[in-house]
């Protein structure tokens, strides 16, 4: 019966060559009569008990093997951990090497006077846009024999140098008026985050994920947004917002559906309340358009989100 019942199970999961061990067993064992089969038992009890020490020995010996796997396996992620420390050093190096060049200098100062110049935002966006790449095509040419990735990062690096030059009038292009502005988008939030709940009729998240709220660990990736300068890297915050969340909903039911992510989203965002929260999102769609919304899966969820908030709750303070 023990056989039989290893049989089916076998047959269930499709496996043909245990099947086919099976078959042969069950046969040689349908020829012994019930004596037999006792003494055959027996037998290998026997068989089992002599071989117990070298079971041990084997079994030790798999622990020890994968113990120095283990071992190993972090010494490699370690090997790389430093690897990219000292890439990361040596890109930011040459990129402030390339920079304070006389002749680099001069641009740079010239831009930056250039850019406050600007009346309009999409004067502003468009200028940096264009002294950027520019930048970035000279800029290449020293690491045209790297690979992509060192290349990728010291582009990054590039505009992670140059825009704190600018940082101010881009983020803020129309100055006090945006400062007024997010004060007030954040008074508005403050006064929605103490009436807000979880089973709030314009919200409705579902019960079953109740134990994660107030999902803070999503709501601090949000509040790091002015931590960065670059668009792209306050890009990288909200992605993380949505990751963080996606992993916590996925804990009480998965999969994870944009809408079961969308009423959480809203509920993160008027709980975070980040400073100047209106000119973060101006800023990145600024620099990265329509384009994001119909290319980013995150960043598209989460304009969903502001939207919904801004037609269906600030309206209503």
């Amino acid at each position: 019966m023990y056989l039989k019942t290893q049989l089916f199970e076998t047959i269930s999961n499709q496996d043909k060559e245990k099947e086919a061990q099976l078959h042969e067993t069950i046969r040689c064992i349908s020829i012994f009569s019930d004596k037999d089969c006792r003494k055959l038992i027996r037998s290998l009890k026997t068989d089992y008990t002599k071989r117990t020490p070298y079971i041990t020995y084997l079994t030790k010996s798999k622990q020890n093997i994968l113990s120095s796997l283990n071992l190993i396996d972090k010494l490699q992620q370690r090997s790389k951990w430093y690897q990219t420390i000292c890439t990361n050093h040596l890109v930011t190096a040459v990129t402030r090497s390339f920079l304070e060049t006389s002749e680099n200098e001069k641009q740079i100062l010239q831009f930056v006077h250039t850019f406050r110049q600007y009346l309009t935002v999409d004067e502003k966006f468009e200028s940096f846009k264009i002294f950027i790449n520019t930048l970035k095509k000279e800029f290449t040419l020293i690491w045209n024999e790297c690979d992509s990735d060192t290349i990728d990062s010291s582009l990054i690096c590039l505009e992670r140098l140059i825009m704190p030059k600018v940082y101010r009038f881009a983020m803020f292009p129309n100055g006090d008026i945006d400062h007024y502005r997010d004060t007030k988008v954040s008074e508005c939030f403050n006064e929605l985050a103490s009436i807000i709940t979880m089973s709030h009729p314009l919200i409705g998240i579902p019960l079953i994920y109740e134990n994660e709220c107030p999902w803070l660990a999503a709501q601090l990736e949000l509040r790091r947004l002015n931590a960065y300068k670059t668009p792209q890297d306050k890009l990288a915050c909200i992605r993380k917002c949505l990751l963080t969340i996606q992993n916590l909903l996925a804990m009480a039911k998965s999969p994870v559906c944009a809408d079961d992510l969308h009423p959480v989203l809203i509920y993160v965002i008027i709980k975070a309340n980040p400073p100047t929260f209106l000119s973060n999102v101006q800023y990145i769609e600024g620099f990265y358009g329509n384009q994001l919304e119909s290319e980013d899966y995150y960043w598209a969820q989460f304009i969903f989100a502001f939207s919904y908030i801004k037609a269906n709750m600030l309206s209503s303070i």
